[in-house]
């Protein structure tokens, strides 16, 4: 596994994971309780309607694809400490 360590911003990562690619994200939740989740992003099945009122990326939210729970999160960019993406492990983010 190859670690990146400094130079990426939690943006450029979040852009270089491809919709539908299954990748793990380590986060701190709003309980200050840190939490890993296994999930795909872009993922569009089951959503209900026509989507959202807003635009998820302009509040600093990710819409993630729990595997394991088989349900949509949000999740904080800002809280981000970690993603492990096609073998390669992003933390330490500027």
């Amino acid at each position: 596994m190859k670690t990146i360590v400094k130079g990426y911003s939690k943006e450029k990562v979040l852009n270089e994971i491809s919709d539908g690619q299954i990748c793990t994200i380590t986060f701190v939740k709003k309980n200050g309780d840190v939490r890993v989740m296994n999930g795909r992003v872009g993922v569009k099945k089951g959503v209900k309607g026509v989507g959202h009122k807003f635009n998820p990326a302009d509040k600093g939210l990710l819409q993630f694809f729990d595997i394991q729970i088989q349900q949509h999160r949000f999740v904080n960019i800002n809280t981000l400490l970690s993603v492990k993406a096609n073998g390669i492990l992003f933390k330490d983010f500027n």
